[in-house]
């Protein structure tokens, strides 16, 4: 079962074999992390099932194109 496949039985309320997961870090905290195990790929192996992104920027429409809209990058 791909990860995706688990995440969607999961949602669909069907028997996984994990729970998916998902969790971020600060820095501070992978480096403690790091420290801690001794694992500089430690992150890696922690990878979880879901991927966010999200735009924390404000659009702004473009003058003389009514709908379009550009970000900040």
């Amino acid at each position: 079962m791909t990860r995706r496949e688990m995440v969607i039985a999961a949602l669909e309320h069907r028997e996984t074999p994990v729970v998916p997961w998902s969790i971020d870090f600060t820095q501070q905290a992978v480096d403690n992390l790091v420290r801690y195990t001794g694992d500089s790929d430690i992150i890696k192996k922690l990878e979880g099932y879901l991927i966010s992104a999200y735009y924390d920027g404000w659009p702004t429409e473009i003058h003389g194109r009514p709908e379009y809209f550009k970000d900040d990058f």
